[in-house]
C-alpha cells in the first residue's frame, strides 16, 4: 500500500483520529490493565469481501452494549482490567506483521494478554513471532476454515494464507480447527494428526476431547472470521462449511478452563451495515472467552 493509497484508505475507511472506541467502554491504567487490545488497521484488495479494516472498530463499537455480568461464570470480568490502544496503521503486509511483533512482544513480557483485533490476518504472523521471544513451547490454535500454509501467495510471503507457514517455523506444535478449504500445494505437506476438518466436527461427538488432546499448557489462539457459518456474519472469505457459534465457544471455554491462554487474535470480520449481528457476535465471544480465562 503506497502513501497516496493509505492516505485515501485512511479518508474513506477509519477515523482520522485512529483514537478506537475502548472495549466494553472501560480503560484502566495501563500498568493494570490484564487485557490489552490492539485494533490494526490493514486489509488486501485481493479479498473476496471488502471492509474487513472496518472489522476492528466495529467489535469495538458493539462492545458497548454486552452485558457486563457473565452467567456462565458468575463473574464481572470488566474488572481484571482493558485497555484499548490506539489504532497500529499499516501500508503493507510486512509492516502490519512488524508493529504487531513489536506490541505483542512487549504485553506478553509484561504479563499482559495481548487481543489483536485485526482487518486482515497477516498481521498475526507478528503475532507468532513477537509470542516465540517469550514463550517457545506454546501451542498455535488456528481456528479458520483455511488452513493457510502456503509459502506464498500473490507474490508476498506475508499473505494471510501464509500465517500458520509463519506459526510453523515459530512453534512445534500448530493445531487447525474447523477446516473445510485448503490449495492443492497445502495439501501435499499438511500433517492430518494436527487438522480438525468442519464436516468432522460437525458430525463427531468426541472432538473436543480430542483437540485438547493436542494441545500444550500454554496456548495461543488465531480465529479468523470465515470459521463461522455465512449465515451468522461475513468475512473476507466465507466458506459454506462454516460451524456454529456453539461449536466455537464451547472450545473455547474448554481450552480457558485446561490452558493458561497467552493471547487472542481475531481477524478476517466485515461489517455488514444491514445487518450489525456479527459484530456483536464476535465481542460477546471476546468477554466470554477472557471471563473464562478469569474464572
Amino acid at each position: 500500500m503506497n502513501k497516496v493509497i493509505k492516505e485515501e484508505f485512511l479518508e474513506n475507511k477509519v477515523w482520522k483520529d485512529l483514537s478506537y472506541p475502548r472495549f466494553m467502554e472501560f480503560r484502566c491504567d495501563y500498568k493494570k490493565a490484564k487485557y490489552v487490545f490492539n485494533p490494526v488497521v490493514f486489509e488486501r484488495e485481493d479479498s473476496f469481501i471488502q471492509n474487513s479494516a472496518c472489522g476492528p472498530s466495529a467489535i469495538l463499537k458493539a462492545s458497548h452494549v454486552i452485558e457486563k455480568y457473565n452467567i456462565a461464570t458468575d463473574s464481572k470480568s470488566y474488572l481484571s482490567g482493558f485497555f484499548t490502544k490506539d489504532a497500529i496503521v499499516a501500508m503493507s503486509e510486512e509492516e502490519a506483521a512488524d508493529l504487531v511483533n513489536k506490541a505483542v512482544t512487549n504485553q506478553v513480557s509484561e504479563k499482559k494478554v495481548p487481543i489483536t483485533l485485526l482487518g486482515d490476518g497477516s498481521g498475526a504472523i507478528g503475532a507468532y513471532y513477537g509470542l516465540s521471544k517469550v514463550s517457545s513451547n506454546a501451542s498455535i490454535l488456528n481456528i479458520d476454515a483455511h488452513l493457510s500454509l502456503r509459502g506464498t501467495m500473490n507474490g508476498t510471503r506475508y499473505h494471510r494464507f501464509c500465517k500458520m507457514n509463519h506459526a510453523k517455523k515459530c512453534f512445534e506444535n500448530v493445531l487447525h480447527f474447523g477446516v473445510s478449504s485448503m490449495g492443492n500445494r497445502e495439501k501435499e505437506f499438511f500433517d492430518p494428526d494436527k487438522v480438525f476438518f468442519a464436516d468432522d466436527v460437525l458430525e463427531d461427538q468426541y472432538w473436543l476431547e480430542d483437540v485438547m488432546c493436542e494441545l500444550s499448557e500454554d496456548v495461543y489462539i488465531s480465529l479468523d472470521a470465515s470459521i463461522f457459518d455465512p449465515s451468522l456474519l461475513n468475512s473476507q472469505n466465507p466458506d459454506p462449511t462454516g460451524i456454529t457459534y456453539k461449536h466455537v465457544e464451547k472450545l473455547l471455554r474448554n481450552v480457558a478452563k485446561k490452558h493458561n491462554i497467552l493471547g487472542v487474535d481475531i481477524s478476517g470480520f466485515v461489517p455488514n451495515e444491514s445487518n450489525k449481528a456479527g459484530e456483536m457476535i464476535l465481542a460477546k465471544l471476546i468477554y466470554d472467552l477472557i471471563s473464562h480465562i478469569d474464572a
